[in-house]
C-alpha cells in the first residue's frame, strides 16, 4: 500500500513537471516566433520562467513528502497501538 501511495505521489509529481515544461517550452517558441522583444528582456523573462518552475517543483516536492510522511505516521501509530515517542513507560 505505502508503494502504491509512493508511486501515485512520484507520478503525478514528474506529470506536474512535464506539463510546466511544456508550457515552459510553448512560452519560448512564442518568444522566438513573435520578436518584439530585446533580447535582454527575452533572456530575463526566459530566467524568471525557469525559477518559477524551480519553485513550484520544489513546493510540491515538500508539501507531497510532508503529506506522506504525517500519514506513515498515522498508520505506524495506529500498528503500534500508541505513539511510544509521546508516553512515558510508568513504573
Amino acid at each position: 500500500m505505502i508503494k502504491k501511495i509512493f508511486a501515485t505521489f512520484l507520478f503525478i509529481s514528474i506529470l506536474f513537471i512535464v506539463v510546466s515544461g511544456v508550457c515552459f517550452s510553448i512560452d519560448i517558441v512564442k518568444s522566438i516566433t513573435y520578436p518584439t522583444l530585446e533580447f535582454r528582456h527575452f533572456a530575463i523573462i526566459v530566467l524568471g520562467k525557469v525559477i518559477i518552475l524551480l519553485t513550484k517543483s520544489v513546493i510540491f516536492w515538500t508539501g507531497g513528502l510532508i503529506v506522506v510522511s504525517s500519514f506513515l505516521n498515522t498508520i505506524i501509530t495506529k500498528i503500534n497501538g500508541k505513539n511510544k515517542l509521546y508516553h512515558k513507560d510508568k513504573r
